[in-house]
């Protein structure tokens, strides 16, 4: 029997991408495919329909919320015992991306999580690099696990659930954080989704890619905040005093000890090795880390 999976899509003013995404849900395989959904207050709300796919449409929470909270939210309409995945308006999937997601993780007893890499639409670019390697330490510096890629084990449905991120933490940053500090994360070295870049990308992975002056100028300053968000975070998660592994704890311990010095960063930095998944943005980013580092330990 084919598993069951809940595939959770929050939507915002999306209607010109649906069509697509949703053909491309439909040619899943080797799964059942349950696509749980809500609409972010949109403008001009979507219309969704498929007769090859259940669909279940969950209340408006109004105000708009962003996509964090309304994936948090979906995520509370997941049964006990399934599987879940984020999946995001504007993609195409690939038609084993369900199936290569549940695989991955299907025999872990823990919290469990799996991404994989995306290729960008009207570009021969895929990212994340072949190489790159998830742990808990990276996730404390960047995202590595783009959202609409992540499926989760019945495990990690459950934490994510009872442990909800800090404000400014979009739901699969936390979701690479929360389970690679209490299970396992796992990193599939193929592409599995199409991922269309636009301006109104969520996440930040289009400044990787749109590579002109203004839209870097823009990142580096939004950046500023971002760094904040992270050094928050480190600190909510060590205030949930959660049940994990020693060597876990002692590197989120060094990791927010570290933030009180630009110099103790830089050390740390170099003692876990941590990569971006380029040369040049480990440079950048490792020394505004530095930069603002003292800054952000005082608020």
């Amino acid at each position: 029997m084919n598993p069951e999976i809940y595939v959770l899509l929050s939507t915002y003013n999306g209607d010109k991408w649906l069509g697509d995404l949703i053909t491309s849900l439909e040619s899943q395989y080797g799964v059942v495919l349950k696509l749980v959904t809500r609409d972010d207050c949109s403008s001009n709300p979507p219309k969704i329909i498929s007769k090859k796919i259940e669909i279940t449409f969950c209340d408006h929470i109004k105000p708009n919320v962003g996509p964090a909270e309304s994936y948090i939210h979906l995520l509370s309409h997941v049964p006990e015992g399934k599987f879940a995945a984020f999946c995001d308006q504007d993609d195409i999937w690939r038609p084993d991306r369900l199936l290569e997601g549940y695989l991955s993780i299907k025999e872990e007893d823990g919290p469990a999580i799996s991404s994989s890499q995306v290729k960008i639409m009207d570009s021969k670019k895929v990212w994340p690099r072949r190489r790159a390697k998830l742990s808990f330490a990276k996730s404390l510096y960047e995202n590595l696990m783009i959202g609409c890629t992540i499926t989760m084990n019945p495990e990690a449905v459950m934490m994510m659930k009872k442990v909800l991120p800090p404000r400014g933490i979009l739901h699969d940053e936390w979701a690479y954080t929360l389970i690679s500090f209490l299970g396992k994360v796992v990193f599939i070295p193929k592409v599995l989704v199409d991922y269309r870049i636009h301006e109104q990308n969520d996440s930040g992975i289009n400044a990787l890619f749109l590579l002109s002056f203004k839209t870097q100028f823009r990142r580096i300053r939004k950046w500023r905040n971002q760094y904040k968000y992270k050094v928050t975070k480190a600190k909510y998660l060590f205030d949930l005093n959660l049940n994990t592994e020693a060597e876990q704890k002692e590197i989120l311990l060094n990791y927010i000890e570290s933030n009180t010095s630009k110099w103790k960063l830089l050390v740390h930095m170099i003692r876990l090795r941590v990569k971006r998944s380029s040369y040049l943005e480990a440079i950048v980013y490792g020394l505004m880390a530095m930069f603002l580092s003292k800054e952000n330990t005082q608020n």
